[in-house]
């Protein structure tokens, strides 16, 4: 991967930033990373799995809010750089679905792409890529509740505190979810059924709405091994109860749910999780502590439900 000097960082995240909310990188001229990655919506879509022009996609969208926490990228882990993981969705027939014109095209549009093109030396998808990558990593969070809180700058409540404790106690969050970036950067099989999803679209003219159905094995796509198999990254805590719908396929809709699917010890007994037998009251003060792990930019909003 190309690099650029330190001084240069700032006018990366600039170029960045205009690639990211810019639809004439894509083939209809629609898309951008941002239709995907809403920033009201903190980074990411809402959906239970994310939607492209061509079709429904099998994945959940996951905020982009902290990249800079993660060693490896996607779902299941198959990009081991961030630059990497942003030409992914560029290139995919499924999403953005650019090509080397639409992207020389950009570039050619905009007089600092064409500046740092000359400082790279590079090839022009590896400017895009790094630009996106550099605005990305800016926009991470800040500073969370929690942190004012390890920082002697906030008192828990009461039950926060209780929350706290489940959550490095009773719970065992922290075997994969350790502070400060809340994740392991591992790969689990947490307990999630399978589900039959459309893993592939027939490209035939002659028949078009054809589909090939299978199962989504994570990380046991991309490397052998039966403790692969349905196994999927860590995301990070930070932000979580902003974010929803939670797991890899969005089938939990509430923060509520996700601690219940871990209390009864998930749906799967193959994955050998336990289960937590909280309390309501248990459940509920663990929540309250995940709330505590949101960027104070966005505290109040979590306050008032949303």
């Amino acid at each position: 991967m190309n690099s650029f000097p330190a001084s240069y960082k700032s006018e990366l995240v600039k170029a960045g930033s205009r690639l990211f909310f810019n639809p004439a990188l894509s083939e209809s001229g629609e898309l951008s990373c941002a239709s995907c990655h809403v920033p009201s919506k903190y980074y990411q879509d809402g959906y239970e799995q994310a939607l492209s022009i061509k079709r429904v996609l099998h994945r959940n969208t996951p905020s982009i809010l902290n990249v800079n926490y993660y060693r490896s990228y996607f779902w299941d882990g198959r990009s081991d750089t961030l630059e990497e993981q942003v030409e992914g969705p560029l290139l995919s027939i499924n999403e953005l679905h650019s090509n080397e014109q639409l992207i020389r095209n950009v570039i050619e549009s905009d007089e600092a792409l064409k500046f740092l093109l000359t400082v790279c030396k590079c090839k022009d998808l590896s400017l895009v890529s790094i630009a996106i990558a550099e605005y990305m990593r800016d926009i991470a969070t800040k500073e969370s509740v929690y942190d004012v809180y390890v920082r002697g700058d906030y008192e828990l409540s009461e039950e926060e505190r209780k929350g706290k404790d489940l959550f490095f106690g009773k719970g065992g969050c922290t075997e994969c979810h350790p502070p400060p970036s809340f994740t392991d950067n591992n790969f689990h099989r947490i307990g999630l059924y399978k589900r039959k999803i459309i893993i592939e679209t027939i490209a035939d003219p002659e028949t078009p709405n054809r589909y090939v159905l299978g199962y989504d094995y994570g990380r046991g796509n991309i490397v052998g091994g039966a403790n692969n198999l349905l196994a999927f990254r860590t995301p990070s805590l930070i932000n979580s109860a902003l974010t929803p719908p939670y797991m890899h396929d969005g089938s939990f809709t509430t923060m509520n749910q996700v601690i219940d699917f871990y209390d009864r010890g998930g749906d799967d007994s193959a994955s050998g999780l336990e289960a937590k037998n909280f309390t309501r009251d248990e459940k509920m003060s663990l929540k309250k502590f995940l709330d505590l792990l949101v960027d104070v930019r966005y505290s109040k909003e979590v306050q008032n439900g949303n």
